[in-house]
């Protein structure tokens, strides 16, 4: 579905697969993913990208056109750097469910069992968590002004 400042209509879409996640940094710079899907929309229509890792994902986020994450099945993370989606080690196998992130040097992972992972430029590594419930979607307003939302009414501030 698009908004157009006053409607929403339907966009047509090249794919029947789920689509999970949805991100864009401006109006010709749009990505979903979804179960083995990435899609991306330049604003001349959405295209099925085929030179990226398989699997499922879940969440999406960047700080820009070189810069996007995707999260997803049994720890999952891909990178896309302008040219090319490539693997990320994550260190877990817990299911991500969302990503968001501040800089390319700056973005923070969530998922399964209370899961939190920070990407400092170079590396994902786990942080503690106050929870074990699954945590769903994660935003900030900057790099250290962060909430993250799960099961059960969780809420979750970094700051």
């Amino acid at each position: 579905m698009r908004w157009d400042g006053s409607a929403w209509s339907e966009y047509a879409s090249p794919t029947d697969h789920y689509l999970h996640g949805i991100w864009g940094s401006s109006a010709t710079n749009i990505w979903a993913v979804g179960s083995d899907i990435v899609l991306h929309n330049r604003g001349g229509g959405w295209l099925r990208m085929t030179n990226h890792p398989g699997g499922l994902y879940w969440g999406l986020h960047g700080t820009g056109a070189n810069d996007v994450w995707a999260v997803g099945y049994q720890g999952a993370i891909m990178h896309w750097d302008g040219t090319t989606w490539s693997t990320v080690s994550s260190g877990t196998t817990q299911g991500l469910q969302a990503v968001w992130a501040s800089s390319p040097t700056d973005a923070w992972a969530v998922g399964d069992y209370g899961t939190i992972l920070h990407f400092d430029g170079m590396s994902w590594t786990r942080q503690p968590s106050p929870t074990t419930k699954r945590l769903n979607a994660i935003w900030g307003s900057s790099a250290d002004d962060i909430w993250a939302v799960g099961d059960g009414g969780t809420l979750v501030h970094y700051h």
